[in-house]
Parts: structure tokens; C-alpha cells; sequence
């Protein structure tokens, strides 16, 4: 039987995660610059067409529309460079990485991430990645043989994440 590897517990950020920067802090800086352009770009036509579509009025493309897209681009960098940060961090405390590393700094970048959207979105946040983390959790389970494959499982990982968020916001 085929062992893994023990080079993911012994090797450097540099070596296993961002290997374009020997610097966590300079890792961490450039994905925040390249997110935040990607961001802006598709936040931007993403909120001009809603609000197209919704017919707003002009004050709202002078004075809301560039607060809402900001406020979303924010979202996504914060949850993009808290995640790379919490990794590092945890392997220099640590002093490698262990399985978990993923599940243990993605949840404070989520939930902090989260908090810098805006109020009204944020339940909509929690549902899209609550369906993410489950369709993250069964695909890892099907790879490893742990469960076999369904056919349209994501629409039933969908349905059991709505079910889910609707009883708890009953």
C-alpha cells in the first residue's frame, strides 16, 4: 500500500504555498492586489447590470453603487488574504502543516470576511458558502472512498444546505 508523503509536514509557506514569494507578508500583499482587481472588475458589472435590470434611479450609480461594489470587493480580498495569512501563521506556530491546517484558517477568514459585508447579505453569504463547505466536505469523502458517487449529488447538497439554513432562520 501506497504511502503519502511526509514532504507537506516538513517544507516552508515558500515551498508549499506561495512559491512566487519567499515572504508571507509579500504573498499575502499580492493576492490581496491581484483579488481586489479581479474583484472590483466583476463586482462592478455585476452590480451595474442588477441595478440596470431593477431600474435605479441616478443618485443610487452616483452614491450607492460605488459603496456596494467596494464593500463586496472588500469581502472577497479580506477572505482571500486572511486565509493565506492564517495558513502561514498557523505553520509557523506549529511548525508545519498538518491535515486541518485548510478547515482551522478558513474559518476565522470566513467568519471575519463575512462581517465586512454588509448586513443584508450576509445570510445570502453563509448560505452560498455553507453549500460550498458541504459540496467541499462530500467530494473529499467520494475521492477517498469513504461514500460512493450519487448521481446530481450537488443538487441534494444544495437542498440539504437550504433545509438547513431555513430551520435556523425560522
Amino acid at each position: 500500500m501506497a504511502e503519502m508523503s511526509r514532504f507537506w509536514q516538513q517544507c516552508t509557506c515558500y515551498e508549499f504555498l506561495h512559491c512566487w514569494s519567499p515572504s508571507c507578508s509579500g504573498a499575502v500583499f499580492s493576492i490581496v492586489n491581484a483579488v481586489t482587481k479581479y474583484s472590483i472588475r466583476m463586482h462592478a458589472i455585476f452590480y451595474v447590470i442588477s441595478a440596470l435590470v431593477r431600474k435605479r434611479s441616478w443618485p443610487y450609480f452616483q452614491k450607492g453603487l460605488p459603496v456596494e461594489i467596494l464593500q463586496s470587493t472588500a469581502f472577497l480580498s479580506t477572505n482571500a488574504a486572511l486565509f493565506m495569512n492564517f495558513i502561514c501563521v498557523y505553520r509557523h506556530l506549529f511548525g508545519g502543516f498538518y491535515t486541518g491546517f485548510g478547515f482551522i484558517s478558513s474559518f476565522p477568514a470566513c467568519f471575519i470576511a463575512i462581517l465586512t459585508e454588509r448586513k443584508s447579505r450576509r445570510s445570502m453569504l453563509a448560505l452560498y458558502t455553507m453549500n460550498l463547505a458541504m459540496e467541499v466536505v462530500f467530494n473529499m469523502c467520494k475521492q477517498r472512498n469513504y461514500v460512493s458517487p450519487i448521481k446530481n449529488g450537488e443538487v441534494l447538497i444544495f437542498a440539504a444546505a437550504s433545509a438547513i439554513i431555513f430551520c435556523m432562520l425560522r
